[in-house]
């Protein structure tokens, strides 16, 4: 584990998540020790910072770029979009990622690849 707490603390987290405790409020402040040891205790307050940002108030990242797709009368495809919006390289690659596992899995070895991708 990447944790520097003692296994006494770690087995009292466990216990207080048997008896109720939300095991996120755990998880977050494992976070914050990883992030701080990697990078510095400021990025840790700043990823926490974020991450409550959009997901308990969820508010929209201030970098998100915005993209304008033409739709046309009869709308987009979605792997259309993500395509256009540069976050698949192809059509097909992101149909074949949408799939569920085993028919990757199916597909890959129909095609001699062996497994699903990853």
């Amino acid at each position: 584990m990447l944790s520097f707490a003692p296994l006494p603390v770690i087995r009292e987290w466990k216990r207080e998540v048997d008896n109720g405790r939300n095991p996120r409020d755990i998880k977050v402040g494992f976070a914050q020790e990883i992030v701080a040891r990697f990078h510095s205790k400021p990025a840790a307050e700043q990823a926490l910072a974020d991450f409550e940002a959009r997901f308990r108030q969820h508010a929209i990242p201030a970098d998100m770029p915005e993209i304008t797709l033409p739709a046309g009368e009869s709308g987009v495809a979605i792997a259309q979009v993500l395509k256009q919006a540069q976050l698949t390289g192809s059509t097909s690659g992101y149909v074949f990622l949408a799939l569920p596992e085993a028919t990757q899995v199916e597909l890959a070895a129909a095609r001699g690849e062996g497994g699903a991708p990853t």
